[in-house]
């Protein structure tokens, strides 16, 4: 939630300002009962009722606060005392107001007090349950000023097609579109759309896509937890989860043409579908990532009601603590109580506190204001490697800040190689960094593995994009053909040669529309290689890891088969032994994928050596 800034003007004459009664304990909430006019500019007039949680019986509304600036006025109560709100929510109660009778709604900016810092945190607690039990969600995203209503009228128009459109880019796809009395061919559903939109609905589209709602943190929940919602824009409405995934297939087929927010495609994709069976806040917090909010402690409040877990402690910090804390506090929570250690070391592998001037948060604990450094399928793979049970009860111990994880020290980075890729623009083209990643992976390869830089055979190739990718990729001859174009922009490959022995009808049912697929594959490697490298390592095998690893890094192996980056940073103290001493302190500088350990591979004692513990810091 926003802070509010003073109001700009003085109470109107014989109005006295809007003064809270606190929640009781048996309170649930308060409701917004909105009174009706016929006229858009009439004044706006309300009553604020408190009720429990029986008789919550409303429609919320979710939209975009907008700068913190009150200059508007809600009268509220037979009093008419006054309450300033934003502009934003001004335009949202007139566009939701009735002609003829009254409307109960609730909007977080009246509904709770905000400069109450203590009612805040605890109606945070309540917002899953307010959402849940509305009747319906009304997204506002503002009035007609840009073309929103265009874009809305053209969604509707080719709802079915963009449906389909999405299906493929997620891959749900299981048959073509049949429709309106004939069946569609991927083809004709780009060039119909394309048609329609035209340059200038293009471009409403990038200006409607980039309002601020889209860009919002809280609104996640407000409809991923909805019974029933609907987005509005002016006088035109439409079914959210219908836009919502109409409006990611354009963003997808319009990449080329248009610069789309990243927070608008994360939160399209995320909102289209289902919430992911996991709901560990930490889990959660990876896959919202780009969302943004006012104040960086609601980029862990605004998500907590995901959850189906208890996070007393969070909620306990509050708006009173500092930003870190309630960090450091969730990464405690992540480690102490849902034991998901590894995962919480690869997510901060993804948001480092070393990215964030000033930082004070332990190594592995992931500082959420950080960008994001890169990305995968998903977070916390399950065993990538097949090691040795260690013999210990807990293969971790949490002494204050610092973190012992029991694991194996299996080799150090030893070459760098040319080029290096510090600092080189991931978005900028795609195809260049690949093959400038390629070039590197020659040049880091054992003689025997050595191949020519310009085009590479299919085993080569493979073994490329399985480091890169750190396991990843999953192979066939499309997918794999539509690489080889993207990195070698050539039409034809030695790695595609299966793929002319396949039957006629099986080459029908497996061929993808190449461009699609080719844009599908594009946006895929834009994600795993953002911020990466490769490496050389002392045991002469190549390792792919965060772009500003340093010569005598360490590549450790943990139970699980995770594999991490751990610098040398000083001495701590040990108190995992008979006698207290000092022990190396590691900082986490990212997550590693060492060549040839994917998925099924089986490392032995021999090989690992005896198992230590690792004190990160």
């Amino acid at each position: 939630m926003a802070t509010m800034a003073s109001p700009t003007s003085n109470e109107p004459p014989g109005h006295a300002p809007y003064t809270y009664r606190g929640l009781s304990d048996t309170d649930f909430t308060r409701i917004l009962v909105l009174h009706p006019s016929e006229r858009r500019d009439a004044p706006l007039r309300c009553d604020i009722i408190h009720c429990d949680e029986h008789d919550f019986e409303c429609e919320a509304i979710s939209y975009a606060w907008g700068p913190p600036d009150l200059t508007e006025t809600l009268f509220c109560g037979p009093d008419e005392e006054v309450l300033r709100i934003t502009p934003s929510l001004d335009s949202a109660l007139r566009a939701f107001r009735r002609p003829a009778e009254a409307r109960r709604l609730w909007a977080d900016a009246v509904c709770i007090n905000q400069g109450d810092l203590d009612e805040k945190i605890h109606q945070v607690h309540y917002m899953s349950r307010i959402y849940k039990k509305a009747i319906r969600v009304l997204v506002w995203l503002g009035d007609d000023y840009d073309g929103g209503e265009q874009v809305l009228r053209l969604v509707r128009k080719h709802v079915d097609g963009l449906l389909w459109i999405y299906s493929e880019y997620m891959g749900e796809l299981v048959h073509p579109l049949r429709t309106k009395g004939r069946t569609w061919t991927p083809e004709q559903i780009l060039e119909d759309v394309r048609e329609d939109f035209g340059h200038d609905g293009c471009a409403a589209l990038c200006l409607f896509l980039s309002r601020p709602w889209f860009q919002r943190r809280w609104v996640i929940q407000e409809l991923a937890l909805a019974v029933e919602s609907s987005v509005y824009c002016g006088e035109f409405s439409l079914d959210a989860e219908h836009f919502f995934a109409s409006a990611y297939a354009l963003c997808f087929m319009f990449q080329e043409v248009a610069e789309f927010p990243l927070a608008t495609r994360k939160i399209l994709e995320n909102l289209s579908e289902p919430l992911p069976g996991d709901d560990r806040l930490i889990t959660l917090l990876y896959g919202f990532h780009a969302s943004q909010c006012s104040d960086d402690r609601d980029r862990v409040y605004a998500l907590m009601g995901l959850t189906n877990r208890a996070y007393q402690g969070l909620t306990a910090l509050g708006y009173r603590s500092e930003v870190e804390d309630v960090y450091q506090a969730l990464a405690y929570h992540s480690v102490e109580s849902d034991r998901i250690f590894s995962v919480t070391l690869y997510v901060a592998s993804c948001f480092p506190p070393r990215d964030v001037p000033g930082s004070t948060l332990a190594s592995w604990a992931p500082d959420w204001r950080a960008p994001k450094r890169t990305g995968t399928v998903s977070i916390g793979p399950p065993d990538r490697v097949r090691v040795p049970a260690v013999d210990t009860l807990s293969p971790w111990r949490l002494f204050g800040r610092v973190l012992f994880v029991r694991g194996w020290n299996f080799t150090a980075i030893s070459r760098m190689g040319e080029p290096q890729l510090s600092g080189v623009d991931t978005n900028n083209d795609t195809a260049e960094r690949l093959r400038m990643l390629w070039t590197l992976y020659n040049t880091l390869s054992l003689p025997e593995k050595q191949v020519a830089n310009d085009e590479g055979r299919s085993e080569d190739l493979l073994g490329f994009l399985d480091c890169i990718t750190r396991g990843s990729f999953s192979l066939s001859s499309i997918v794999l053909n539509n690489v080889y174009r993207l990195m070698f922009a050539t039409e034809s490959a030695e790695t595609t040669n299966k793929s002319s022995e396949q039957p006629d009808q099986e080459k029908e049912n497996t061929q993808p529309l190449n461009h699609i697929n080719t844009r599908i594959i594009k946006d895929f490697f834009d994600r795993v290689i953002q911020r990466r490298s490769l490496f050389g390592a002392a045991n002469g095998r190549v390792v792919d890891g965060p772009d500003d690893v340093e010569l005598g890094d360490q590549v450790v192996i943990l139970p699980g088969g995770y594999q991490f980056i751990l610098r040398p940073a000083g001495n701590v103290a040990n108190p995992l032994t008979a006698h207290v001493g000092e022990t190396t302190a590691f900082q986490l500088i990212g997550d590693a994928f060492i060549e040839g350990l994917g998925v099924g591979s089986t490392l032995g004692e021999a090989e690992l050596g005896e198992a230590q513990w690792f004190a990160i810091v």
